[in-house]
């Protein structure tokens, strides 16, 4: 008798956790229904209704509705709550998220050593930001020693994911010999890579080769191409670039007030020598 109620409690309390794993997959599909609409405020609630039950996706939107402040008060320490119940149960991009806030100081105390804990988790199950973020540290030396040849590894890793930051990093450096020997040709296709997917700075490095005449020959109406792209997405030394050649007719016809203009543009964004010759320019009118 002992036995047969053993195995219905077993069957009964099973039947209760698949019920609740049910559950909590329809409340987190309305959530993602509402999200969709751009109806936050539901969104976020439903989700708040999985993650209470375990639901781990349930658990990492919610951890970044808090972080980004889409339909409940922005909380990065509710974030961090939030996206370390995902990343405990595997979630890759919850355990990136988590490296990313320690790496800010978002809702914790910064810790560069637990943010590459929490990447490594990630980039283990293969996702390409962890990869990406994990080559950052090891080529700066944040939280571990610096180790190009490992930056490169993981740079790698991203890059061949498609991940367009990875292979624009990985480009320069294969450009400057950092952690691999040199190779302009391998350098010019990895920033083709991040430049034709519209990753601004892997637009501008292109540019740069293409004006110098690395790895190709030297081409200005291919650099002026490249550096327009990026200074379109508001790269700075792309902006200053792009009004150099303006200023100077090369690659380019002159046009000195199209010059100011990507001058101004530079300026705006940081480009302090881009400041200097707009002063310059005022002087002498």
């Amino acid at each position: 008798m002992k036995e047969v109620i053993l195995v219905f409690l077993t069957c009964l309390f099973g039947n209760m956790a698949l019920s609740q794993d049910g559950r909590a997959k329809d409340w987190y599909d309305k959530g993602y229904g509402y999200y969709n609409d751009k109806n936050y405020a539901r969104a976020a609630r439903w989700f708040k209704k999985a993650a209470k039950q375990g639901h781990a996706k349930g658990q990492f939107d919610l951890g970044s509705m808090y972080e980004n402040g889409h339909g409940v008060t922005k909380n990065y320490e509710m974030a961090v709550y939030w996206y370390k119940k995902a990343a405990e149960q595997g979630h890759a991009k919850g355990q990136y998220n988590l490296g990313g806030m320690y790496y800010n100081g978002d809702g914790v105390t910064k810790d560069y050593e637990k943010a590459i804990d929490w990447y490594k988790k990630a980039a283990g199950q293969g996702d390409a930001s962890g990869q990406f973020n994990l080559g950052i540290m090891y080529e700066n030396g944040y939280g571990v020693s610096k180790d190009p040849e490992m930056a490169v590894d993981w740079y790698k890793k991203a890059a061949e994911q498609g991940d367009t930051s990875g292979q624009s990093n990985l480009g320069t450096m294969y450009q400057y010999g950092n952690g691999v020997t040199k190779d302009y040709e391998k350098a010019i296709y990895w920033y083709k890579k991040a430049a034709e997917q519209g990753e601004a700075k892997g637009q501008y490095n292109l540019g740069l080769m293409y004006d110098d005449g690395y790895g190709v020959s030297k081409d200005p109406e291919m650099a002026f191409y490249w550096y327009k792209k990026a200074a379109g997405q508001g790269h700075a030394h792309g902006q200053f670039h792009l009004g150099a050649m303006y200023a100077n007719g090369y690659g380019v016809s002159k046009d000195p007030e199209i010059a100011v203009y990507w001058f101004k543009k530079a300026c705006k964004n940081g480009r302090t020598v881009a400041c200097d010759i707009l002063e310059q320019h005022k002087t002498s009118e």
